[in-house]
């Protein structure tokens, strides 16, 4: 798109959500909840976070300094350190679910160090924000 002076590419970056798209303009990066952190560790039940993984990897083609998302402003290292945080749970929970291990366990695994809040969010969406839902997502497994 091109308004006066201002030229936005629009980047087609499913995954939080399957319509989801991203806006760059002038090294700055709009790309809503394509990107979070790396303290992340519940998703809805409807994210594919192999898709979140493949649109990370073309935002990250593009020239940006700064994500502005959902949760706040993120350098373009902290978006290519949330990018590693991702493949790298994958890859953990891949592995696990190859030994044969129940989704309950990966969860565990992958999790070791459980805050309040992702149990909170859990309970208070009766489980459509959950653990469960980020492992399930990132073997691309149906969720309930």
């Amino acid at each position: 798109m091109k308004f006066d002076d201002v030229t936005i590419k629009v980047i087609k970056t499913p995954g939080h959500s399957f319509d989801l798209v991203s806006y760059l303009t002038d090294k700055k990066l709009f790309c809503g909840d394509l990107i979070i952190s790396t303290s992340q560790m519940v998703c809805m039940r409807e994210e594919d976070l192999i898709k979140t993984i493949e649109s990370i990897e073309k935002v990250l083609k593009e020239d940006f300094d700064y994500a502005y998302t959902g949760v706040g402003v993120s350098t373009r290292k902290e978006a290519e350190d949330y990018y590693r945080y991702l493949k790298n749970l994958k890859e953990k929970a891949e592995k696990l679910y190859s030994e044969g291990k129940s989704i309950e366990e990966i969860v565990n695994a992958v999790f070791p160090n459980l805050r309040q809040m992702p149990i909170l969010m859990e309970f208070v969406s009766e489980k459509e924000w959950a653990r469960e839902n980020m492992v399930k997502s990132l073997l691309g497994l149906p969720r309930d």
